[in-house]
């Protein structure tokens, strides 16, 4: 991965400062915007170099691909790094980050690792902050993903497949097809998988049900959905291009309402109704693993004691004198957890993911022995938990329609047997006569007691007995 320094529109004495921070092997570059190259740019594995991306006198910064840097590095000295990242922080209405955002672990001009190797981590604080930020199905709107990011998600259930069915507002005429999942709605084209659109339900503000403008169905009622994310208004309307079926409303809506609902799942929460009569109310396939009395919260100068409990889907911490003044972790939004020196000794410290603020909270247990095995068992649940998650969203069709295959009927064909010796069909001369000219005479039959019409040749009273019977 390429370690971007994204700089913001600059002046001209910024630039002057800029390339004199950098290596002097670079030539200056000719316009702005464009990539300073060294001169005869020697490709081994051996030779170090620095590259500052410089962006002047433009409204966007523009992104360097990875095709421009097939094998570079780029990295900052530490006074570069420094004045830039104070113009980025100070300039305003550009899509710019800190230095250290961009380039996590800056590595040292001419210590760059060798052969593409990655920069060691270590610490167990970095599996748990892949599981509380790198979640974004939920949480983001993005267009046009790729085949990767459309699978499922640890944790991530497909809930109902609608098809066929209309982005009327991007799309409008072009079938595809809308995946429901417990985070997200996903629609694709069916003709072009490559045109998608993700949509998180953590970023839906209203659903509601309006007529539109359909090229498939014409005037028709349709799914509108207004979201919001990182300050942008997005509107989606979906039209089922089957007539008269509303399985579309209800499954988005339903499913929506349900994540709606679980969100103590997923967030951390403060100050919630969460204990009743000193017993902690489990969520739907919550389990209780440990339970500690007499756990003081540090969060301040004189400490409060409370009782702490362990789940296998999240922390909660409350007081005993007053039951709302509690805490609620989940292990989705763990960054960390660590054993640290504190004022009142050595405490449990967790630390949230920054989509909840960065809250770093800390619990004092006596005696060492219980601190440290409470520490270790919920990095153990962490660590289960990241295999497969539990996101809270429970919801199941009542009546999913079947597939048309499941609903097509094979013809059986029935078992024709032929018989050597031929036999009159008494059915055939019963019910279908059409030569018959005129009525036949009338015999008196011995069998009935009474007269009947003569019987054709061939044919007999028990025979037609054996039809009808």
């Amino acid at each position: 991965m390429e370690r971007l320094l994204l700089i913001p529109r600059l002046s001209s004495r910024e630039l002057q400062t800029a390339y004199q921070y950098c290596s002097p092997h670079f030539s200056p570059c000719k316009s702005p915007g464009r990539l300073a190259r060294p001169p005869g740019m020697l490709r081994g594995p051996g030779n170090q170099f620095a590259i500052c991306t410089l962006q002047a006198r433009l409204g966007i910064p523009n992104l360097i691909r990875q095709a421009s840097l097939t094998r570079a590095r780029i990295a900052c000295s530490r006074k570069a790094r420094t004045a830039l990242e104070a113009r980025s922080m100070r300039t305003t209405g550009f899509f710019a980050r800190r230095a250290e955002e961009v380039c996590p672990h800056p590595a040292p001009v001419g210590e760059l690792p060798r052969n593409g190797a990655r920069t060691p981590r270590r610490g167990p604080a970095v599996t748990m902050a892949a599981t509380a930020d790198s979640l974004w199905e939920d949480r983001d709107v993005r267009f046009d993903i790729t085949s990767q990011q459309m699978k499922m998600r640890p944790g991530e259930v497909l809930i109902d497949c609608l098809d066929p069915i209309e982005d009327t507002k991007g799309n409008n005429g072009e079938k595809g097809r809308l995946l429901v999942t417990n985070l997200r709605i996903i629609w694709h084209s069916i003709v072009l998988p490559r045109v998608n659109l993700s949509v998180g339900y953590n970023c839906f503000v209203s659903t509601t049900t309006r007529t539109a403008n359909s090229k498939l169905r014409g005037q028709t009622e349709a799914l509108y959905i207004l979201t919001k994310c990182n300050n942008t208004r997005f509107e989606f309307i979906f039209t089922n291009v089957v007539p008269g079926s509303p399985r579309l409303f209800a499954s988005v809506i339903a499913v929506h309402r349900a994540y709606e609902t679980s969100k103590m799942y997923r967030e951390l929460k403060l100050r919630c109704a969460l204990i009743q009569n000193k017993q902690l109310r489990l969520l739907p396939k919550e389990q209780v693993y440990d339970k500690i009395n007499g756990v003081w919260n540090l969060s301040s100068d004189q400490g409060n004691l409370g009782t702490f409990f362990v789940t296998n889907v999240r922390v909660v911490w409350h007081a005993n004198m007053n039951d709302s003044f509690n805490v609620s972790i989940p292990y989705l939004q763990i960054r960390s957890v660590k054993i640290r020196d504190s004022k009142f000794g050595l405490a449990l410290v967790i630390e949230s993911s920054q989509a909840t603020g960065g809250y770093v909270l800390g619990f004092k247990i006596d005696p060492v022995e219980k601190l440290e095995g409470t520490a270790k068992e919920i990095k153990s649940l962490h660590q289960v938990f990241s295999v497969n998650p539990i996101f809270g969203v429970d919801y199941e069709m009542e009546e999913k329609p079947q597939q048309l295959e499941d609903l097509t009927v094979e013809q059986i064909q029935d078992d024709v047997e032929i018989e050597a010796d031929e036999q009159t069909d008494a059915f055939v001369a019963y019910f279908a006569d059409g030569n018959k000219q005129q009525d036949r005479e009338p015999v008196f039959s011995e069998e009935l007691g009474l007269a009947i019409e003569k019987l054709k040749d061939g044919f007999t009273l028990q025979g037609l007995w054996e039809v009808m019977g």
